[in-house]
């Protein structure tokens, strides 16, 4: 049974905290790495249920970071 035949939605939990200025996670993520991995999720999105994609926020609530973060994945899915 392939993916298609199942009608699959693509479903991400985003956490905004991965980020080099988060003293507690040090992951090193930039604003373009957040644009890059939603990029991704789009085409994967694209080639197995249609382009149906749901992003939800989980995590990151740092308002000096946050903010630029989920601009950055915004400005991507607009770029459809």
């Amino acid at each position: 049974m392939t993916a298609n035949l199942l009608q699959p939605q693509l479903l991400y939990r985003v956490g905004l905290m991965l980020v080099s200025r988060n003293h507690w996670r040090r992951m090193m993520l930039f604003e373009d790495s957040y644009s890059k991995m939603t990029r991704l999720l789009m085409e994967v999105a694209d080639e197995i249920c249609n382009g149906r994609l749901l992003l939800t926020h989980e995590g990151g609530y740092n308002p000096d970071t946050t903010p630029f973060l989920g601009l950055a994945m915004i400005k991507t899915l607009s770029r459809c």
